[in-house]
């Protein structure tokens, strides 16, 4: 115990290389501690490396403090505690997150659902020849000259009918209000 006093002096008195010797001394049992509350090895491990960082930036200050080891003891425990409760507040707005991101989702989903619901209802406004058009088009993805093969139409012919059943469903969606969608849902060729 007389040892650790005098690496202390030496530490407070500005031996640098005695900070090397308190390091090993305290590490083990500064570790422990710091792992007992922190539940984690590498948060522990950064606790303690932090408390020496502390130590270290503090060094001038020792002179004025009694005892020491208790001194450096307090460090480690707070830095536990500031790094839990920052643990806590990450945690928090984590949840807080998560939760407006499923509240965002529930309210697009249900934002889909009656778009959707309103372009079924438009395209049923459009002929039989018109409706296979479009869904060739837009929810298979075929692209004019695949859709002209099939039909035996040109593909200016297909151009000419997806232009005509644009206009119709923008009319259409226009006049019950779904006119800032009409962009994203039927973008000009």
């Amino acid at each position: 115990m007389a040892d650790i006093k005098h690496i202390w002096n030496l530490f407070i008195n500005g031996d640098d290389r005695s900070f090397n010797e308190l390091y090993k001394y305290y590490y083990p049992s500064l570790y422990k501690n710091a792992f007992y509350i922190m539940k984690d090895k590498e948060l522990a491990m950064t606790v303690v490396q932090d408390s020496f960082i502390k130590l270290w930036n503090h060094r001038n200050q020792l002179k004025t403090i009694e005892n020491q080891e208790a001194y450096l003891m307090t460090i480690c425990k707070n830095n536990c505690v500031d790094l839990l409760r920052r643990k806590a507040i990450q945690f928090v707005q984590w949840e807080e997150q998560q939760e407006d991101a499923s509240y965002l989702q529930a309210d697009n989903n249900l934002h889909y659902r009656e778009t959707e619901k309103l372009l079924r209802h438009s395209l049923a406004q459009l002929t039989d020849r018109q409706r296979q058009i479009y869904d060739l088009s837009r929810d298979q993805g075929y692209s004019y000259n695949d859709i002209g093969n099939q039909l035996n139409l040109s593909p200016a012919t297909v151009k000419k009918h997806m232009s005509v059943i644009l206009q119709k469903l923008r009319r259409h969606l226009n006049a019950i209000g779904i006119s800032v969608l009409l962009c994203t849902l039927f973008p000009l060729n």
